[in-house]
């Protein structure tokens, strides 16, 4: 079972060594040589350019592509393809845009190529626990990698789906993506409230001093609010209840304001996940503590820093 894979961050590094210890031979490219080198002592393959990596497979191909969404996959995707041949498949797990991948996949059935969206999540944890992923494009050809998916999978290879044809895997991973980010201002606003319960500004009878870190351990344990981001704000609460190592300042990946225009097209109502949003825009101006802890849930699932001031 051969595969090669562009794009060795954080995730693609991390789906690499999953499929190399499940008896994959992985042809693995990056631009820094430093994660070729990485996913070498795990006994991948590493190539020197795209176009090595195309050659070292042989028709039919499949190539993961793992990089960030938009401009920098259409530059990778057609330097690639000028090598690819009739048959060859692209999976495209950059959790792009959903209308893009259409457009994308009517480009690429003129060549002959297949193109599958997967909308993956799981962050830096994936390797351990496995990923979740949304898949969508042709059905034979899904069925046709299904074990790529059975090895990446979590809960004993029921962690993927088919959600239906191209596109649909990202546009379920969108919708996923915002209800992250609403579930995690709930979270945010909830600690923010009880961080400042305590604050001179409110009547002395009415202030307590709440152990933080101890309300994120009991809400994980028989709560109906327990979830994996509970799990990580515990982590991070353990480490820091005070979250000094964030500014607050709260990045957005772009996906919600993709569901904003999703919404206004289909004139639906989207109260929760267009605030969510805007508090993250105002966060980068004035943050609060509930904005800390939406930093440090990224950084917990995803690897992810925030961005200088």
């Amino acid at each position: 079972m051969i595969i090669g894979i562009i794009g060795l961050g954080k995730m693609g590094g991390n789906i690499s060594i999953r499929l190399l210890k499940n008896k994959y031979t992985c042809y693995v490219f990056d631009k820094n040589r430093t994660s070729i080198t990485n996913i070498e002592e795990q006994g991948g393959r590493g190539v020197k350019s795209l176009k090595g990596l195309v050659l070292s497979l042989s028709n039919p191909r499949t190539i993961w592509l793992m990089l960030p969404a938009g401009e920098t996959t259409e530059k990778i995707i057609l330097k690639i393809i000028k090598y690819m041949e009739k048959g060859d498949t692209i999976l495209d797990g950059s959790n792009g845009y959903f209308k893009k991948d259409i457009k994308r996949s009517e480009k690429l059935v003129i060549k002959g190529i297949n193109y599958i969206d997967v909308g993956v999540s799981g962050g830096i944890w994936g390797l351990k626990r496995g990923y979740c992923m949304m898949i969508g494009g042709n059905k034979k050809i899904f069925e046709k990698k299904k074990n790529i998916f059975c090895i990446l999978s979590s809960e004993k290879n029921k962690g993927y789906m088919y959600c239906g044809k191209v596109g649909s895997g990202h546009f379920v991973k969108m919708i996923h993506n915002g209800i992250e980010y609403g579930m995690m201002q709930s979270y945010a606003e909830g600690f923010d409230i009880m961080k400042n319960i305590n604050k001179k500004h409110v009547l002395y009878k009415h202030r307590y001093k709440l152990n933080l870190y101890d309300i994120s351990e009991i809400w994980r344990r028989g709560s109906v609010i327990e979830s994996w981001l509970l799990d990580l704000i515990s982590i991070s609460l353990a480490k820091d209840v005070n979250l000094k190592e964030f500014s607050g300042k709260v990045n957005d990946s772009g996906e919600v304001r993709w569901i904003v225009k999703t919404a206004l097209e289909e004139s639906i109502p989207l109260e929760v996940l267009t605030t969510s949003l805007y508090v993250r825009f105002k966060s980068r101006k004035n943050n609060r503590y509930g904005d800390k802890l939406l930093s440090a849930m990224r950084k917990q699932f995803g690897g992810h820093v925030e961005n200088e001031p």
